[in-house]
């Protein structure tokens, strides 16, 4: 038996009290018919699951798990994630992946970049994580969801799910692939086990560690320096869906959609990459290829077009530069480069068959976090403060300015006495040179002399007066 423990670190004030539920190893045997949810507490066993025969892990408010999942048949990649509290719930195999395929009469230039087994699965490790805030019913919670990844082999036969922090739920969700925001539908479908079963996979064996808990929790938004909140609206908020009306997409700084474009953005967990339609694609491709640019870009494969570019240049430094507009809130996208071989890259973007732009994994592990109000059905976006910056700025150029002001006065103020002596001196120069013998000089500093004696006769006269009154 694969025993698991899963310790949480919540942010906010609590207490916690740690309970195991051990279960015994399942035979393959062993067979539950499918029935309706049960009430929590729930004492599980390990059982086999399949598409005939399922059972549904009841709703409770305070569970907590992680899982290890052994897998009776099947010799292929598989990765599963599960987030209960918010719309993130998903799994992943290659029969599920969303690589709907486009059709494009193009030359296929199949370089050295283009890994297909990436294709299959995004490999993820514990740094991996999306920073989530949902604002739910009244109360708010703030969390990671953090993924690990291990590839099925001839000899590994067991995937280790993933850890989760700070969840809790009150309510299932389905695993359908997508950010689903099923409560808005009252949607009875059951959990992912029901969505893993219908692919015909099998579950063995699965541990859980159960906390209970009792939260003080405030509704309330993490503040970050600096950084600012945009929230962005969803265009159709009883849509199981996250969608949004894009209005630009920009390519190195150049807008190549049209104003009356009726793009539509879908987020999605169940791509590792953001998918575009066509001629979006041929535009990107077009804008990369121009000389100034310094980057060639083509369709790296003919079943799931990818984007390849290299850059002769700066190699694996491809300098890409994307960014969306949604409801005037700017997006840059900048996590874009996949695997890359020599001066070669395969890019985490690919060509849709749809007029739908699908946001992937990409979006979502960006620099910045993405928010869900998982009440209203919008995202945040944090964006950094430009007035911040503007001011200091401007507090550095008005010093600036200053600087260069006080050092013109001084250099003024050093230029004219220096001009002041130099006409004095040349005054006299004028005066000695006009001398025309040793008589006239003597005459003249004579003069001087005289003139120096009134000056100080006037003196001690104003003296002797000033002291007689």
């Amino acid at each position: 038996m694969f025993n698991l423990l899963l310790f949480l670190q919540i942010t906010f004030c609590q207490e916690i009290s740690l309970e195991r539920i051990k279960f015994k190893e399942a035979n393959i045997s062993e067979q539950v018919t499918s029935q309706n949810q049960i009430k929590c507490p729930l004492e599980l066993e390990n059982q086999e699951f399949n598409s005939n025969n399922l059972k549904v892990i009841c709703q409770q408010y305070d569970l907590f798990y992680m899982m290890k999942v052994n897998f009776t048949q099947g010799k292929e990649d598989f990765e599963m994630f599960i987030d209960l509290v918010s719309p993130w719930s998903w799994y992943k195999s290659p029969e599920c992946e969303f690589y709907d395929q486009a059709s494009i009469n193009e030359t296929i230039k199949k370089q050295s970049c283009w890994d297909k087994s990436y294709i299959k699965s995004q490999k993820l490790d514990q740094s991996s994580q999306i920073e989530t805030q949902i604002n739910a019913h009244n109360f708010s919670l703030k969390g990671n969801l953090v993924t690990s990844y291990i590839a099925i082999d001839k000899k590994q036969f067991q995937l280790e799910m993933l850890q989760v922090n700070q969840i809790f739920t009150k309510k299932l969700f389905p695993s359908d692939g997508a950010i689903s925001m099923s409560h808005f539908l009252n949607s009875n479908v059951s959990d992912f086990i029901m969505q893993f079963s219908q692919n015909k996979k099998s579950i063995v064996q699965f541990d859980l560690s159960i906390y209970k808990q009792t939260m003080s929790i405030k509704n309330d938004i993490e503040e970050k320096i600096n950084f600012e909140l945009n929230w962005i609206n969803n265009s159709n908020i009883n849509s199981p869906q996250w969608k949004f009306k894009l209005d630009q997409i920009s390519i190195m700084n150049k807008q190549i959609l049209d104003a009356n474009n009726n793009y539509e953005a879908i987020l999605t967990l169940n791509s590792q990459f953001i998918s575009f339609p066509k001629e979006i694609i041929d535009k990107f491709i077009e804008e990369l290829n121009k000389p100034s640019q310094n980057i060639s870009c083509w369709y790296a494969d003919s079943e799931f077009y990818v984007i390849g570019c290299s850059d002769p240049k700066n190699g694996k430094g491809l300098g890409l530069n994307m960014i969306l507009s949604i409801q005037n809130i700017q997006i840059k996208l900048t996590n874009l480069i996949g695997t890359c071989k020599k001066q070669e890259c395969q890019l985490k973007i690919k060509c849709s068959s749809s007029k739908t732009i699908f946001l992937g994994e990409p979006f979502f592990f960006q620099d910045k976090p993405v928010l869900l109000n998982y009440e209203t059905g919008q995202i945040g976006i944090y964006k950094e403060k430009l007035y911040n910056k503007q001011q200091d700025d401007l507090q550095f150029e008005n010093l600036g300015t200053w600087v260069v002001i006080l050092t013109i006065i001084l250099i003024l103020i050093f230029c004219l006495m220096n001009i002041k002596h130099a006409v004095k001196w040349f005054i006299r120069a004028i005066k000695y040179r006009k001398t025309k013998n040793f008589d006239d000089e003597q005459q003249l500093r004579s003069k001087e002399v005289e003139i120096n004696e009134m000056e100080k006769a006037e003196q001690m006269t104003q003296s002797i007066e000033e002291n007689s009154i």
